[in-house]
């Protein structure tokens, strides 16, 4: 009867102490391990297949704990700077874009109002924070501009029990721009800020007064740009956006004032921005002028005049263009041609030839001379029947039987034309 009395008593203990042992160990085991799973889940994009991405414990990573033990919001502010700016000027949007930093990871991201902005976890060694092209259910919401500060929500949406502090659900940033790097040390942006401005093109201004003022840069091309000209910088030069400028640096021509032009700037992803200024050179007048070179000039027809210039004999219509090319004055005919001296393909002064007026009962040939940029002008006025200035002294005036000799001459080399044709027949 003791026997089964102790045998019974000592079973019931031992049973007793072995459901506690596996009610402690269940316990442990549905109630820190999954947490500390879920936790790094709900921070990893949904998507995302990084087999080398270390995800963190909650206990490393949210050191923050109320007195429940319960894991806490992160405090997101204390990794985040951010700056202000417009967005490219291809982007038709008109809020600021919000460029986002974190410093734990040095990613950048940009944003607008309204947008969500996920985020995720690494730990290696210490807690990154990242940016998430995919949903994940960690973000930031950026609520409110308020002059140079953006108002941010936060939130995390888990599957588990968590702490969310009223002060971590938002928080306020200044802008700042410390972290973003000065995209001026890029040589395409440092190509551009040391760009010539050579001023207004004159050509236009006089024969086309009624268009906007175009303006000459000088870099590896010369360029004609005005107020809110595109530019992008593809095939290792800057060019006038003629197509899509999706994923090249952009600039666009902000303002141009008489002696300053401000030229802001972006990087291909948007996320640098940055203006600076080209001031305007003292202008250069030209050196001389063509009017001491035309000579010999004679009416054809009512818009068609013979003259020399530089000693070159020149046939002319009312508005032709005179450029002078290795030089030597050559009339440009083609629309090739045209279309090349307006891209500056080659450097030349040109002479434009506006026509014949009427001047103290004289008629008188008028037009414009230009420098190759066309920045500079003079007018051009010569008296038909003129001689150049540069014409020899001891040169004799021609007498009213000059023509009828000249005639002469043409017959008398005709004639001896006629026959060296007919020996060479014989």
């Amino acid at each position: 009867m003791v026997y089964k009395v102790f045998s019974s008593n000592r079973i019931t203990k031992i049973f007793l102490v072995s459901f506690l042992l596996a009610l402690a160990s269940s316990l442990a085991f549905f109630f820190f391990l999954p947490w500390s799973e879920k936790f790094q889940i709900s921070l990893k994009p949904r998507s995302l297949e990084e087999k080398n991405q270390i995800y963190p414990p909650f206990e490393k990573l949210l050191l923050l704990k109320n007195q429940k033990n319960l894991p806490s919001l992160p405090n997101l502010c204390l990794d985040f700077e951010l700056s202000l700016h417009p967005c490219r000027a291809d982007e038709n949007k008109n809020s600021p874009k919000i460029s986002l930093f974190i410093k734990s990871s040095s990613e950048k991201k940009e944003a607008f109002l309204g947008e969500k902005v996920y985020l995720y976890f690494t730990y290696l060694n210490k807690p990154l924070l990242h940016f998430s092209e995919k949903e994940t259910e960690l973000w930031v919401l950026p609520t409110k501009i308020d002059g140079n500060a953006v108002q941010f929500e936060v939130d995390l949406n888990s599957d588990f029990a968590i702490d969310k502090p009223k002060h971590l659900l938002s928080f306020r940033l200044n802008t700042h721009n410390a972290p973003f790097s000065n995209s001026s040390k890029n040589l395409n942006f440092n190509q551009l800020s040391q760009a010539k401005w050579w001023g207004i093109d004159q050509e236009r201004a006089i024969y086309a007064p009624e268009d906007p003022p175009l303006h000459r840069l000088e870099m590896e091309t010369i360029l004609s740009v005005q107020e809110n000209t595109l530019l992008i910088f593809k095939d290792s030069q800057w060019q006038i956006l003629s197509s899509t400028s999706s994923g090249y640096p952009l600039a666009r021509i902000k303002k141009i004032a008489p002696k300053i032009m401000e030229i802001e700037c972006w990087d291909e992803t948007g996320c640098e921005y940055f203006t600076f200024n080209l001031i305007l050179p003292p202008s250069t007048p030209l050196k001389s002028s063509i009017e001491d070179q035309i000579g010999n000039v004679r009416l054809r027809t009512l818009n068609v005049i013979s003259l020399s210039l530089e000693k070159e004999p020149l046939t002319l219509k009312k508005h032709d263009w005179i450029a002078k090319i290795q030089g030597k004055w050559k009339v440009i005919k083609s629309q090739n041609d045209l279309n090349e001296y307006l891209e500056h393909r080659f450097d030349a002064e040109l002479f434009v030839f506006d026509g014949i007026e009427r001047s103290s009962q004289k008629k008188v040939l008028k037009g414009h001379h230009f420098n190759p940029m066309r920045t500079e002008v003079k007018p051009v006025s010569a008296s038909l029947n003129k001689t150049s200035s540069n014409a020899k002294s001891s040169a004799k005036p021609k007498d009213t039987n000059s023509e009828i000799k000249r005639s002469d001459r043409i017959k008398k080399s005709l004639s001896k034309l006629t026959k060296n044709l007919k020996g060479t027949e014989q």
